[in-house]
C-alpha cells in the first residue's frame, strides 16, 4: 500500500488516495474501505477504482472543523504523517477476490507488505486553506513548420493552478504580447480541473498587428506574456477554488518571456496540410449502412480553411469508388463530408478512404485575412499516413429491396371472439367456465384447445371438452391463458385473472402472476414501490420490507451506497388496500456499470396470513459516473440513464479535444468495446492510468497532441493501433523500448 501523488500537508478539503497493489488482478463489489490514521482518529477512505486490475484506489477527503478529527476544533490534523495498519484495508460489505477463473478471496492483510506508521511525507491539516495559485502561463501548441506560426494557425497558452479552479460568469481572456501588440487569447476549457487553455488564432493583413505595412501579426522574438494584473482580463468572469467556491484564486503570476521557438508571422501564407480524418458517422444497429444510410467523415487540418469550391472525399466501397459531399466546416480546421449509401453499394470489410481521395484541387484554401490581391494558398489535399484502410465495423449493405411473391393461398386465423372477465375463488374453491363460444374459425376449421396457469401453486386449469375447470390451492394470484390452434398451426388465445384469497402485490394491484415488478430511478432519485392488496381489511395489515440481490447476472447487485438501508416496516391501514415504500437512491459519485440492481421483499408480520410477491428496482448509472468531460461527449445532451451499454458497446469515436482534462479515470471508457478512435489533443494530461484501454481493443487511432507528456504513455495490449500522436508534449526523447509492445 502506498499514496498517489506528491508528497506534502494535505489540507481542508484535499484529496487523500490510498493504493494497494496485489500479485495479480482482482475483481471487487460494493465499497470496500482503506483505514487511514489520521493523528489516531480513524478516517475511512472508499474504495474508487480499479476492479479487474492489480491496483485498487480509495479515496478520503480532508474534514475541517466539527468534523470528530485530532486537531483544535474538530478538524483532520496529523503532524507526524499518516499511517495505515496491517488491518487496515476492509470489505465493508463487498468483496475483494481473484479476477477471471481465480474467484478465491484476497488475502487483505497488510503486515510486512504495505503497513506503515507516520509517513512523514504526508502530513494532515484541517484548518489550513490555501487557494489556488496561478503559475506563470507557458506556450502548449507547437507551430506547423519550424518556429513560427502563419496565418490561420492557432495558439494555445496553458495557466496552471496549484489547485483544481472552476470559471463562471463570462469569458477570462489572457493577452499575448505579439510583437509589441497584445492579442487576446479567449479562455477555451479547463474549468474544473488544475489547468485552464486560452486560445488565439494568427491574424492577417488588416488586423492591426505589429508587422508593416500590413498590419498582420509579426513576431520575430517570439510570443510573451506580461505579469498580471497586466494580462489577465476576467470580463465578468470568476476564477475560485473548486474545493471552496468562495475561494478565489490567487491571479498574480510573472512575466513570460519572449519564447524563441514561437514566433509569428501572419503574412506566412503556408498552405494548409491534412492532420486526421475520423469516422464519424455510427453504423446503424447490426453493423452494416444499409441503403439510404449516412456515412460521415471528418477531415481534420492544421490551421483555419475555407471551402472554395465544391470539395468531395472519395469513399472505396468494395471495388467502386463514391463520393461524400462536403457537408459543413468552413471557417474552422475541420471538415464534414457525408455520403448516402446507394442501391448495390457493398463492402462487408468496411469502406476506406485512400490516400488521394480528398479533390478537386483548389476548392480549399487558407482562411483569414490577407493583403489585397494576394491569393490564398490551396490546402494540400494528400491524406498521406492519415488515409483510413478498411474499417472494420462500418460495413456497407446498400441491397435493393426483395421483389415481391405471388401470394399464398391464406389460411385465416381463428378469430376471439369473448373472453372471461376475473375470476375471485376462496382456497379449495373451483369454478367451471365454458368456452365454447369463446373462439371462431373463419375457415370453418376444427380448433383444439389448450389451458395453463402461470402459477399452478396458486390454481390450476384443467380442459374437460370446451368447460374450463378451476381449482384453487393457495392464496395468490394466476394468470390462466388458453389457446385455439387449428390444423395449420394459426392460433388465437385469450387470458384472464383468477384471485386465490386476499393477496398482497408489490408495485400494484393487477400483477398477474404476482412475479416481481421492475421500477427504475437514477441516482439522486426516489424509487416508489408500491403496494395493494385485494380486498381490505378490518385491522391494520404490517410488513417487513428488506433489499437484497436480485439474481440476475445481467445486472450487477447494488448495495447500500446506493439505497442507504437495509429495509424497514410498511404499514397498509384498516380499511384501505393501498400503501407505498419510498426508497432514496444515493448519488455516490463513483464509476459504477451502467446498471445496478436489488429486489425488495415483503415478509407478513404478526401472522397476517397473506401471499406476497416482490420487486426489482433499477438503479439507472447511466454514463455520467464518469470524469464529467468524458460524460458529456457520450451522452450528447441526453439524460445520463438514456444511453444504453449497447449503444456504448457501438460507439466508434470519442473526440475530447481541448476538454480541459488534466487526468482521466481507469474506468472512463469501460465498455467501449467497438472504440477505434480516440482523440485528446490539446488537454493537460501527463499520464494515461493503467488499463484506461483495457476494454477497447480495435482501438486504431490515438491523438495526444499538445498534451503534458514526458514519456509515451504505457498503453497495454492495442493490436490494431495504426497511429500514435505525440506531437507539441514535453518529450525530449524516445525510450529504446518505448513502443516495444507494438
Amino acid at each position: 500500500a502506498n499514496f498517489a501523488g506528491a508528497s506534502g500537508t494535505f489540507e481542508r478539503g484535499e484529496r487523500i488516495e490510498g493504493r494497494v497493489f496485489f500479485n495479480r488482478a482482482v475483481d471487487v463489489t460494493g465499497t470496500p474501505q482503506l483505514a487511514l490514521d489520521i493523528g489516531g482518529v480513524e478516517r475511512q477512505a472508499d474504495y474508487v477504482s480499479g476492479t479487474g486490475l492489480r491496483l485498487l484506489v480509495f479515496r478520503y477527503v480532508v474534514q475541517g472543523a466539527g468534523s470528530g478529527g485530532a486537531g483544535t476544533g474538530g478538524v483532520d490534523a496529523d503532524t507526524d504523517g499518516i499511517s495505515i495498519a496491517a488491518g487496515a484495508l476492509t470489505l465493508n460489505g463487498g468483496t475483494i477476490r481473484g479476477a477471471a477463473a481465480d474467484r478465491t478471496d484476497a488475502d487483505r492483510g497488510l503486515a510486512g507488505r504495505g503497513a506503515f506508521s507516520n509517513d512523514s511525507a504526508r502530513l494532515v491539516n484541517g484548518a489550513q486553506f490555501t487557494a489556488a495559485v496561478a503559475s506563470r502561463p507557458t506556450i502548449v501548441s507547437s507551430p506547423a513548420s519550424g518556429d513560427t506560426y502563419g496565418l490561420g494557425e492557432r495558439i494555445e497558452a496553458q495557466m496552471a493552478f496549484t489547485h483544481r479552479v472552476d470559471v463562471t460568469g463570462g469569458t477570462p481572456q489572457l493577452s499575448l504580447n505579439v510583437g509589441g501588440v497584445q492579442r487576446p487569447a479567449e479562455y477555451a476549457s479547463g474549468s474544473g480541473t488544475t489547468a485552464l487553455r486560452f486560445r488565439y488564432v494568427v491574424q492577417g493583413a488588416g488586423s492591426g498587428g505589429a508587422a508593416t505595412p500590413g498590419g498582420e501579426d509579426a513576431d520575430t522574438n517570439g510570443i510573451s506574456v506580461d505579469a498580471n494584473p497586466v494580462s489577465l482580463q476576467l470580463n465578468g468572469a470568476a476564477i475560485n477554488d473548486a474545493r471552496d467556491a468562495t475561494q478565489a484564486a490567487t491571479l498574480s503570476f510573472s512575466t513570460l518571456t519572449a519564447q524563441a521557438n514561437h514566433k509569428v508571422n501572419g503574412a506566412a501564407l503556408t498552405a494548409p496540410a491534412v492532420v486526421g480524418v475520423t469516422v464519424e458517422s455510427p453504423p446503424p444497429p447490426g453493423g452494416s449502412y444499409g441503403r439510404g444510410a449516412a456515412i460521415r467523415v471528418r477531415v481534420t487540418f492544421d490551421r483555419t480553411v475555407q471551402v472554395a469550391g465544391s470539395p468531395t472525399l472519395a469513399l472505396m466501397i468494395g471495388s467502386e469508388t463514391r463520393q461524400a459531399s462536403y457537408e459543413s466546416g468552413s471557417g474552422t480546421p475541420e471538415l464534414m463530408f457525408r455520403y448516402a449509401v446507394q442501391v448495390g453499394d457493398l463492402d462487408p470489410d468496411g469502406f476506406s478512404v485512400l490516400a488521394d481521395a480528398l479533390g478537386p484541387a483548389g476548392s480549399i484554401v487558407l482562411a483569414g485575412s490577407i493583403a489585397s490581391g494576394t491569393m490564398r494558398p490551396a490546402a494540400a489535399l494528400g491524406l498521406g499516413m492519415h488515409a483510413l484502410p478498411n474499417q472494420a465495423g462500418h460495413a456497407v449493405a446498400g441491397l435493393a429491396p426483395p421483389e415481391p411473391d405471388e401470394p399464398p393461398p391464406v389460411n385465416r386465423a381463428p378469430e376471439l371472439v369473448a373472453a372471461p372477465g376475473a375470476v375471485a375463488l376462496e382456497v379449495g374453491g373451483t369454478a367451471a367456465i365454458a368456452l365454447s363460444g369463446a373462439f371462431l374459425d373463419p375457415d370453418g376449421d376444427p380448433l383444439t384447445l389448450s389451458a395453463a396457469s402461470s402459477r399452478p401453486a396458486v390454481a390450476t386449469a384443467r380442459l374437460n371438452g370446451s368447460t374450463l375447470a378451476l381449482t384453487a390451492v393457495a392464496e395468490g394470484r394466476t394468470r390462466i391463458a388458453v389457446r385455439a390452434a387449428d390444423p395449420d398451426g394459426a392460433t388465437a388465445s385469450l387470458s384472464f385473472l383468477v384471485t386465490v384469497g386476499n393477496p398482497v402485490s408489490i408495485g400494484g394491484g393487477d400483477a398477474d402472476d404476482m412475479a416481481p415488478v421492475v421500477v427504475s430511478a437514477p441516482e439522486g432519485g426516489v424509487a416508489e414501490v408500491a403496494i395493494a392488496m385485494a380486498e381490505p381489511r378490518e385491522a391494520d395489515v404490517s410488513f417487513a420490507y428488506s433489499f437484497g440481490p436480485d439474481g440476475d447476472p445481467a445486472t450487477a447487485d447494488a448495495d447500500a451506497a446506493d439505497h442507504g438501508g437495509e429495509g424497514g416496516t410498511v404499514v397498509i391501514p384498516a380499511g384501505e388496500t393501498e400503501a407505498a415504500i419510498s426508497i432514496p437512491i444515493l448519488d455516490d459519485d463513483d464509476i459504477e456499470p451502467a446498471r445496478e440492481s436489488f429486489a425488495v421483499t415483503l415478509t407478513p408480520m404478526d401472522d397476517a396470513g397473506v401471499a406476497v410477491s416482490s420487486a426489482i428496482v433499477h438503479i439507472a448509472e447511466g454514463v455520467c459516473d464518469r470524469s464529467w468531460q468524458v460524460a458529456d461527449a457520450l451522452r450528447g445532451g441526453r439524460a445520463c440513464e438514456a444511453v444504453t451499454p449497447a449503444e456504448l458497446s457501438r460507439r466508434r469515436t470519442v473526440r475530447l479535444p481541448d476538454a480541459g482534462l488534466a487526468e482521466l479515470h481507469p474506468l472512463d471508457f469501460l465498455g467501449m468495446a467497438g472504440l477505434t478512435v480516440l482523440i485528446l489533443d490539446g488537454n493537460g494530461l501527463s499520464a494515461l492510468p493503467e488499463g484506461l484501454l483495457a476494454g477497447s481493443p480495435k482501438l486504431r487511432v490515438l491523438r495526444l497532441r499538445g498534451n503534458r507528456f514526458e514519456t509515451p504513455p504505457a498503453l497495454g495490449s492495442l493490436p490494431e493501433l495504426i497511429e500514435l500522436d505525440l506531437a507539441g508534449n514535453l518529450l525530449t526523447e524516445l525510450p529504446a523500448d518505448a513502443l516495444a509492445e507494438f
